[in-house]
């Protein structure tokens, strides 16, 4: 039937299609009874007459699914606890089902003598007959020849007769006695890594002598694969395991940059050359080494915000790579900041904590053993594919396929082209530098969406706490300033806070960035001579490298007269604090020295007045409070006056201004 001719029907006899097809699984349904006659012959021809197939048999009036079979069999476990398979359970459900339909015909003897004719004689064959005929609609497995057997033990076992012996014979298996199973188990997860036929032996030699079956190598190997969750940690590791076997945490990225940051030391699998002596003093060159990139990783977009390079990861390293990362955000944002939180591994823990806490709001060391907590571990494995066409490259790692490393051989021969160590850390430099590059106004993009609530700002006193170095010795304030010697070079420091000039008497240790020399942090310290023995940190302060004033008026450049002015400013407001507090004191004396008892004695002596003058006699301290007045006095008018005068060069330049408006003086020309 071409389609055209089916839709035709279709459209002509409402009564010939019963049912629209959509696709597989709902296909189209044709009334067998609108067929023309010589289709529905042909159709008998191909799948039989079915008219005939529609009257049900004897059995399949008493057939129906049994749902309490088919919860036995799924819920059946193996002797290895593993439950059957979908197939099976299935299959074994529709057997059971049309079993309890032959117990249900036989039992209904009535029904039976009448679709027997009034006699019993055939009822076996009428029975095998019915079951043939419900194969193909079932889909039933039953045997005819050993049926009597097969419902004899269903009778007899209920469900569990139908399950295969190969599947659930518990008394065949070799393994089943607990001592057996605890004895297996050990030998699999023994720390020497034994294979099935090395476990084979010894397990025998045991059972032997105690009396067990013996096992082969094949059962070895399913025990090693049913316990591998239990085998792992004694075969490869705790590390192993818990990687591997223990349940995971999955985490999204942070989604504002400095939300999060996590750190780790990756050696790099970059080739270098290196010459050195041997134990004898013979020059040896070695083409094997690598070098150790501590990096830190924000996360929000995979972004190396810090790194350090070095010959192996040390705390000092570690360091490096967090002030890197710190002066890096100055770089990117305009100041320093900090992460809200921060994570690393727990190598060197002791040490660093102090530091990651001090830099974080909230420092997550990871889990011991557990590298896939850590996402810069995965990162340098994208790193490590950015680097795998440069001639040095040196794989992927011992664990990798071999089929997957590169040619040891071609290797071995260009050996002589690989760069020295500083070459080699200029291509460490330069891969980072690019994934920065890459990625930088994705993170500034971010950046900007970042609320200033959650924005750490580190200033310049945290910063050189954390990451500054020292110079092994203290140092005293003199009236020039504080002087340090950095790197062989005398450097003067110098403070515009007024409680720093009070503490000359303090050893300071000074903590200085040797990349920015223009501010150093002093905190207060314990010192033997002049030696530093111990940061005591009460006490901190910020301060400035001096400013260089030129002597000669002609050397002057742009700065030196505003660095000048802030210099006189400070020492005006030193000395007007001076003789502040010296009229503090002398308001506060001035009662005592009323007293009648202390005639004669202190008041002879030298006493600094509310200006700070000295006084030799009582008369002048009876004076001192109304020049006092006086001097306030002048200096009150002499401020108006200036007033004045202001007052009156802006009024005679407003009148300037306002001539130069209204004349045209070009008109006089």
């Amino acid at each position: 039937m071409s389609y055209t001719a089916y839709k035709l029907r279709s459209f002509r006899n409402p009564h010939f299609r019963l049912k629209e097809g959509k696709g597989p699984g709902n296909e189209a349904l044709i009334n067998w009874v609108t067929l023309p006659h010589d289709w529905r012959e042909k159709c008998k021809q191909a799948f039989g007459d079915p008219e005939l197939a529609a009257i049900p048999t004897l059995l399949e009036k008493h057939y129906h699914r049994d749902p309490k079979a088919a919860d036995f069999y799924a819920n059946w476990k193996r002797p290895d606890d593993r439950n059957l398979d979908y197939n099976l359970i299935q299959e074994y459900t529709t057997n059971a089902s049309v079993l309890n339909a032959v117990i249900a015909t036989m039992a209904n003897r009535r029904a039976l003598r009448k679709a027997l004719g009034g006699s019993t004689a055939g009822v076996w064959e009428t029975i095998y007959r019915d079951i043939e005929a419900m194969r193909p609609r079932v889909g039933h497995t039953l045997k005819v020849p050993s049926l009597k057997r097969t419902l004899a033990n269903y009778k007899k076992d209920g469900y569990e007769a139908l399950i295969s012996g190969k599947l659930g014979n518990r008394n065949t298996a070799k393994i089943k006695d607990e001592k057996q199973q605890a004895l297996l188990e050990e030998l699999l997860k023994y720390n020497k890594n034994l294979d099935n036929e090395q476990i084979m032996g010894l397990y025998n030699i045991a059972a032997e002598k105690i009396g067990w079956p013996t096992i082969s190598a094949s059962t070895v190997a399913n025990k090693r694969r049913d316990l591998g969750l239990y085998i792992e940690a004694g075969r490869r590791g705790l590390s192993s395991f818990i990687n591997k076997k223990s349940m995971q945490v999955k985490r999204s990225a942070p989604t504002k940059p400095l939300y999060y940051w996590t750190l780790d030391g990756w050696d790099v699998e970059l080739l270098y050359q290196q010459t050195g002596l041997d134990s004898k003093g013979h020059q040896v060159t070695t083409y094997t080494n690598r070098l150790n990139a501590v990096v830190v990783l924000d996360p929000n977009v995979k972004y190396p915000i810090g790194y350090a390079i070095g010959t192996h990861e040390t705390p000092a390293l570690i360091r490096e790579a967090l002030r890197n990362a710190v002066n890096h955000t100055r770089e990117l944002f305009g100041q320093r900041y900090k992460p809200w939180q921060l994570q690393s591994d727990r190598y060197g823990i002791k040490k660093l904590t102090p530091l990651y806490e001090a830099l974080s709001e909230y420092f997550t060391p990871a889990a011991a053993r557990l590298a896939r907590s850590k996402r810069v571990e995965p990162y340098f494995k994208e790193l490590n594919k950015s680097i795998q066409m440069m001639p040095n490259w040196s794989g992927y790692g011992v664990t990798v396929d071999p089929d997957k490393q590169p040619n040891a051989e071609y290797l071995n021969k260009i050996r002589h082209m690989f760069p020295d160590e500083a070459g080699c850390r200029a291509q460490i430099v330069h891969m980072l530098e690019m994934k920065r590059m890459e990625l930088r106004d994705k993170l500034l993009a971010n950046w900007e969406q970042t609320p200033e609530a959650d924005r750490l700002v580190c200033d310049d006193a945290e910063y050189l706490n954390l990451f500054g170095a020292t110079t092994g010795f203290t140092n005293r304030l003199h009236h020039y300033g504080l002087q340090v010697t950095i790197g062989g070079e005398e450097l003067v420091y110098d403070s515009f806070d007024v409680r720093f000039r009070e503490l000359s008497h303090v050893n300071w240790c000074v903590k200085y960035d040797p990349d920015d020399l223009s501010k150093v942090l002093v905190v207060d310290a314990k010192a033997s001579g002049n030696k530093l023995v111990e940061e005591l940190n009460t006490m901190q302060f910020v301060l400035e490298q001096k400013y260089v004033q030129p002597m000669a008026l002609k050397d002057r450049k742009e700065g030196d007269a505003e660095e000048l002015a802030r210099v006189r400013d400070f020492n005006k407001q030193l000395k007007d604090n001076i003789v502040e507090r010296g009229a503090q004191n002398y308001e506060v004396l001035n009662p005592i020295l009323s007293r009648p008892e202390l005639e004669g004695t202190l008041t002879k002596l030298l006493l600094v007045d509310s200006m700070g003058q000295y006084k030799d006699n009582k008369s002048q301290a009876r004076l001192a409070g109304a020049k006092a007045k006086q001097l306030a006095e002048r200096n009150e008018r002499r401020e108006q006056a200036k007033a004045e005068r202001m007052a009156e060069r802006e009024e005679l330049s407003a009148k300037e201004e306002y001539l130069d408006g209204k004349m045209d003086f070009n008109e006089y020309f």
